[in-house]
């Protein structure tokens, strides 16, 4: 089965969003085949691409540019929590239906939360089915008046396995 795009317009937070043309889906008996799956909105951008099925090799990538996260505002519902900066980087999952794999390097620009500058932020995280384990650097980096701290850096190892996850938080450090 072949899914095209042929037209597609939605309105999220008063901005216009289309996809991209030559888009295409695949469905087979052996997975989905994503190709050229990109939302755009002016300059915002949110991209798949790639395989998803039991092949150990597929990996499906997302990519993102400039995606406004205060759009996600909407989707919590909650009128006390503002979350607002500008996401970019890619995100990559191996393997989905096997031991999966998944790897991220992202950034969010003018990070706010409720409306205050916390500074750019970055994440970079994988996930190692094997070991259960999720490893996390991630910092916010503040340029102010006065200088460019780095208020906030979380670099570490947590592990997902259920007896592992009561007595293991591994060098989890906050600054």
């Amino acid at each position: 089965l072949n899914l095209v795009f042929s037209q597609f317009d939605v309105m999220i937070d008063h901005r216009f969003w289309n996809i991209a043309e030559k888009n295409r889906i695949i469905f087979d008996t052996a997975g989905i085949d994503i190709h050229n799956l990109a939302f755009s909105s002016k300059d915002e951008l949110l991209e798949l691409e790639g395989r998803v099925s039991g092949n150990t090799r597929d990996t499906l990538y997302a990519k993102f540019n400039k995606v406004n996260i205060s759009h996600l505002d909407y989707l919590i519902g909650s009128k006390d929590l503002d979350i607002d900066g500008l996401l970019s980087g890619n995100f990559k999952l191996i393997n989905p239906y096997g031991k999966f794999t998944i790897l991220s390097d992202l950034r969010i620009d003018s990070l706010k939360f409720n409306k205050e500058l916390l500074g750019d932020a970055t994440f970079k995280v994988v996930y190692d089915n094997t070991a259960h384990r999720f490893d996390l650097k991630s910092q916010i980096l503040y340029t102010g008046n006065t200088g460019t701290n780095i208020p906030l850096t979380i670099a570490g190892s947590v592990f997902m396995n259920e007896k592992e996850l009561g007595k293991k938080v591994h060098a989890f450090g906050l600054d």
